[in-house]
């Protein structure tokens, strides 16, 4: 988290214009997909969770997405961290993240989380201070609390790290300007490095438009594996490229999925096509932000043969 507004017991520097809803956030611009080493900037692991915004007035706490949904209740062992800080009042921007048995971010984790269960001033505005200066006073500010982490960084090596977060199948690298102010909105201060790779799955079915797909149609993927198929997930077609396929349908449909765990579709197809997918290499647990590249009318299905990182 970066602190944005912070107050000590008495102390009251200047107020705050009245806030509206949760905090606008800072937003980092998607980079080219190269990474940098300069000075002057720092980078962050980029971690695969929630954006949060958080309040506190005295003991009233308040946590919301940026979609400006209050999720307090949600969290509530969250809530009870930012409520033991030493401010009276606060405001901080931070990411919501649930860590699996082997340490790293689990996103499908903190899905499940998540679906299992106003007005605020602030003083001692920080916005204006370099980056780092707000950093140094959040690692103050935290201390030991347990359930709010500080975000670490490392100054200059942008390459070096992304080497390694490509290496542990981590989602990318946030690089932000050391002396950078906190800005509403998306910052040319703030540029994010996503790790994405590419591969082929075999089409197993089509899937009526649902919120995984962003209410387009969807292709229902699956690889080779165990013997057999297994589901890895859904991508969203567009109906111009899904009419490329209507005539092949009516020839290789079938009346049960090919491989278990596929969930429902509007109609099952026979082993046969192919698309090439782009998605992030974090996924251990099924296909994240994936996209649709193109057919692969080249490609046998057997020989999409695909390993979750």
């Amino acid at each position: 988290m970066a602190p944005t507004a912070i107050s000590g017991r008495n102390e009251v520097v200047r107020q705050l214009p009245v806030w509206r809803g949760p905090l606008e956030a800072e937003l980092a611009l998607t980079a080219r997909a190269e990474a940098f080493s300069a000075r002057g900037w720092v980078f962050e692991l980029k971690y695969d969770g929630f954006r949060l915004l958080a309040s506190k007035e005295s003991s009233v706490v308040r946590l919301r997405y940026r979609s400006r949904k209050d999720v307090t209740s949600v969290f509530p062992e969250v809530a009870a961290a930012i409520r033991a800080l030493p401010a009276r009042r606060a405001l901080l921007d931070g990411e919501l993240v649930v860590f699996g048995a082997d340490g790293l971010p689990d996103f499908e984790g903190l899905r499940a989380r998540a679906f299992a269960s106003g007005r605020t001033n602030a003083t001692h505005d920080l916005r204006q201070l370099p980056l780092l200066e707000r950093k140094a006073r959040l690692r103050r500010l935290l201390g030991r609390e347990q359930g709010l982490v500080y975000v670490d960084h490392v100054e200059s090596c942008g390459e070096r790290l992304l080497a390694g977060v490509r290496e542990l199948s981590l989602e990318g690298v946030v690089a932000k300007r050391a002396d950078s102010h906190y800005l509403p909105g998306y910052s040319a201060g703030w540029l994010k490095f996503k790790i994405e790779e590419t591969a082929d799955f075999v089409i197993v079915g089509i899937a009526e438009p649902s919120e995984a797909t962003f209410w387009k149609a969807g292709l229902v993927l699956a690889a080779v594996g165990g013997g057999g198929l297994r589901y890895v997930g859904r991508v969203g077609i567009g109906a111009a490229q899904l009419a490329v396929l209507d005539p092949a349908l009516l020839q290789i449909h079938r009346e049960s999925p090919a491989c278990r765990g596929a969930g429902r579709a509007a109609v099952w197809l026979e082993p046969s096509l192919v698309a090439e997918v782009r998605f992030l290499a974090s996924s251990r647990s099924g296909l994240r932000h994936a996209t649709f590249v193109r057919f692969r009318p080249d490609k046998s299905w057997r020989d999409c043969v695909f390993r979750a990182s």
